[in-house]
């Protein structure tokens, strides 16, 4: 599968550099809630088919799931790639990978 990458500590660099991009996690809503990487916004999996129309398809966007990026289920390359985005960028290590290196997380309900 040909999709844009980036790896934890790039994308880290880029959110303490105040870079501009959406930061959608497609995690289910409840391990959102629990903790997540700061500034994310959640659309689970199961709800990205109805939901696209809130992911821009100009300016960057970066799409988190707890795994891997190579254990991202094939219909959520899917979707974007059948709707016509170019903008995507998965994370190579996944929200395990953010937690590994120690990153800073939000927790708690998000309003």
């Amino acid at each position: 599968r040909d999709v844009s990458t980036i790896a934890v500590d790039r994308l880290k660099l880029l959110l303490d550099a105040g870079e501009k991009f959406q930061l959608i996690d497609i995690r289910p809503a409840k391990e959102f809630q629990e903790k997540r990487i700061p500034g994310s916004r959640s659309i689970p999996t199961t709800e990205l088919d109805k939901r696209l129309g809130e992911v821009p398809k100009s300016g960057r966007v970066v799409v988190y799931a707890a795994t891997p990026q190579n254990e991202i289920d094939d219909s959520v390359f899917q979707i974007f790639e059948d709707n016509r985005y170019r903008n995507i960028t998965f994370m190579l290590e996944g929200f395990q990978g953010w937690l590994k290196h120690k990153y800073p997380v939000e927790t708690g309900p998000k309003k």
